[in-house]
């Protein structure tokens, strides 16, 4: 699969929204999704806009929610 293609652009206030509501640090959100603190914190500030499909379901996991949840509007 194509890399570009793959990626999906995150909103980052959504996820901090979300982790925030269930009770999550960033660094639980990256241990359960298999990335970095910095990962996360890079998303949530929008200095990382997106990230893999992969990443994104991991995400999505962690927080109990549809990937449609993290994902900003006219998202490829």
């Amino acid at each position: 699969m194509n890399n570009v293609a793959s990626r999906c652009r995150v909103n980052g206030h959504a996820m901090r929204a979300l982790r925030r509501l269930s009770g999550k640090t960033q660094l639980d959100l990256a241990r359960m999704g298999g990335v970095t603190h910095s990962y996360i914190s890079r998303l949530e500030r929008g200095e990382r806009l997106g990230c893999t499909h992969e990443v994104l379901e991991r995400l999505a996991a962690a927080l109990g929610v549809p990937i449609s949840a993290l994902i900003s509007a006219g998202s490829s």
